[in-house]
């Protein structure tokens, strides 16, 4: 429809006029640009974030004889020994292929994640496995249980954090995921999750967003204290 009141031709009409070859060139330019935003609408439709969400974990969690995986995390004395660490990265323990990645949330990049680990490890084997690379401070292997997992999640701006919310009733893993914003987010920056899988840790739960093309600021997973609702 053309605005009575607006000087501009209609958008479908202004994208015509793009292809007559006497038009004024003012015309012409409006065309390009009703055309050009035309084309970006018709992307943005394509983009749908819940085409992506059911987002493949980055660590394996099952092995191969269908027991369960879990991670640990080794903190060194120096950043030194962690970068060595880095070096494990595929290597074997217990039978099992391991990977290695260094904690972002460690500010003094001391602390590795160790990932695939079979759920008896015991931590005794895991530092023993790092000796190798510098003094261990500490090592820890998480048992996971069979209670789903919730998150927190904060993005920089209260806008992703809505766009964020496209991805409620997500299914990841079999578990459809409930979200909304945290009830103590006074700058609605901040989103609560509920029913994510058993196990599933705040790195995952970060690629998750950043799969979809949001990526959070801050993210934590903590074990469900019983059967929560959103």
């Amino acid at each position: 429809r053309r605005d009575p009141g607006s000087s501009r031709p209609p958008v479908g009409a202004a994208v015509r006029v793009l292809l007559t070859p006497r038009a004024p060139i003012g015309v012409m330019a409006y065309a390009w640009q009703a055309q050009q935003h035309m084309q970006q609408m018709q992307q943005m439709h394509r983009k749908r974030p819940m085409d992506a969400q059911v987002a493949p974990a980055k660590r394996p969690r099952v092995a191969v004889d269908g027991s369960r995986l879990v991670s640990g995390e080794v903190r060194f004395a120096d950043s030194s020994a962690a970068q060595q660490a880095l070096q494990l990265d595929g290597s074997v323990l217990e039978g099992h292929t391991i990977s290695v990645t260094l904690d972002e949330r460690s500010k003094d990049q001391t602390k590795v994640i160790v990932s695939g680990l079979p759920s008896e490890m015991d931590w005794n084997l895991l530092k023993t496995h790092f000796a190798e690379c510098g003094p261990v401070k500490f090592a820890d292997v998480k048992k996971v249980g069979n209670l789903p997992v919730t998150g927190q999640v904060r993005f920089e701006t209260a806008q992703q954090a809505q766009a964020a919310l496209a991805l409620n009733g997500a299914v990841i893993e079999g578990h459809e995921v409930a979200m909304k914003v945290h009830a103590g987010s006074k700058d609605g920056t901040k989103l609560q999750l509920f029913n994510l899988p058993p196990g599933f840790e705040w790195q995952e739960l970060k690629d998750f967003f950043t799969k979809n093309g949001l990526t959070p600021v801050f993210v934590d997973t903590k074990v469900a204290p019983g059967d929560v609702t959103a």
